[in-house]
């Protein structure tokens, strides 16, 4: 192999290597959207599907998706008790609803009712940093009562 070639096949494996670490990067250039599943087993509303982390930039968009599997029963989900990893206690986002969103009942806040088998959106958008790769972690509430904590971290 000449030098030529073993210089391609290092630049090529290098470039591969960094699409593999900002993959997720890449594949949401555009937005940010993060899945929340609840449901009701007997009595107790339950998160089973959490939202995975996620790193913004300042006055980027976060969209979840939240879907209430049950068929019967509406759900008040809110997104609470923000904690940051030095101690204070605001959100590390804002909400930022869609002034055309047809769905009902609209978002107030960081929360919002989903009716029962249907799917609705809380979105946000992310406050300016403090500092370099300032983390919080929030709970999802369920009808005003908590359902997963600490559900997930969010970089700025």
């Amino acid at each position: 192999m000449n030098k030529k070639s073993a210089g391609l096949l290092f630049g090529a494996a290098v470039g591969a290597g960094f699409v593999w670490l900002v993959r997720q990067g890449v594949l949401e250039l555009f937005e940010r959207k993060r899945q929340i599943r609840v449901d009701k087993k007997g009595n107790t509303w339950r998160v089973y599907e959490k939202p995975i982390g996620v790193w913004l930039f300042s006055n980027e968009k976060v969209t979840w998706e939240v879907t209430n599997d049950n068929q019967s029963e509406d759900v008040k989900v809110s997104l609470a008790n923000w904690r940051e990893e030095r101690g204070g206690d605001d959100a590390a986002v804002d909400s930022d609803p869609d002034p055309n969103d047809p769905d009902d009942p609209p978002q107030e806040g960081l929360s919002r009712v989903v009716p029962a088998g249907h799917k609705r959106k809380i979105r946000a958008k992310a406050k300016l940093a403090a500092y370099p790769f300032q983390t919080f972690e929030y709970d999802v509430y369920l009808n005003d009562q908590p359902a997963a904590d600490p559900i997930v971290k969010l970089v700025l």
